[in-house]
Order: structure tokens, then C-alpha cells, then sequence
């Protein structure tokens, strides 16, 4: 694989609201800097959450614009210097609970800290 210019798919809100406000947008990736994953996403969930997140009725805030995504699972692109936990090719599941409008797992690919 080719990691020259990596995009993801990403679907996105830039406003509070029901599912008319997402849009799927082609984002670009950087690769993992220290302490860093990324993953090719394989599934993910469809949360309670995830719709109380885009409503503003959820305990976290959107930070505009905000990913979206709760949960989800897939396989480990690249690893970033000191990551010691995973390896290019490990199933993995993420839940990133601190941070949904950065680390939403609604994307094709996800970089994401190694604690997550």
C-alpha cells in the first residue's frame, strides 16, 4: 500500500441537527506521528450516542466541523514511532470516548492515538 497522499471518506456535521446536516467529505490523512495509529476502518457502530452527539443533547459538545462516530473496528495501517501495543496488520476496536468531533470513527480511515 501506498501511503503517498492518503485521504479518507468521513462523513461530517457543521451544525446541530437531524440527519439532513452529515455530509461524507474526502479529507486528507497524515501518517501516524509518536504515539500514533492508523487504521483502515472495517465496521462500525450505530450508537445512541452518535444521534445525541449530533443533536447537541449529548454530554460532549460538537466542535464544528465535527466527525461523528462512537465505536468501530478495523484492521492497523501504520504505527507511529514508539507505538508498541499494535502492528501494521491487527484487528483492532477503537471506542474514542474522550474526543467524538476529532476521532469519529465514521471515516474509511482513522488516525487516532494508541491509547484508544
Amino acid at each position: 500500500m501506498s501511503f503517498n497522499a492518503l485521504q479518507a471518506k468521513t462523513w461530517r456535521f457543521n451544525c446541530i441537527g437531524d440527519t439532513d446536516v452529515l455530509t461524507l467529505e474526502t479529507l486528507p490523512v497524515a501518517l501516524p506521528a509518536a504515539g500514533e495509529v492508523l487504521i483502515q476502518m472495517k465496521t462500525i457502530g450505530l450508537n445512541r450516542a452518535d444521534v445525541m452527539f449530533r443533536r447537541g443533547t449529548y454530554i460532549q459538545k460538537a466542535v464544528f466541523p465535527s466527525r461523528l462516530g462512537y465505536e468501530g473496528a478495523g484492521i492497523v495501517l501504520a504505527v507511529g514511532e514508539g507505538v508498541r501495543q499494535f502492528s501494521p496488520g491487527d484487528a483492532v476496536s477503537i471506542l474514542p470516548t474522550d474526543n467524538l468531533a476529532k476521532y469519529g470513527t465514521y471515516a474509511d480511515k482513522l488516525l487516532i492515538p494508541e491509547n484508544f
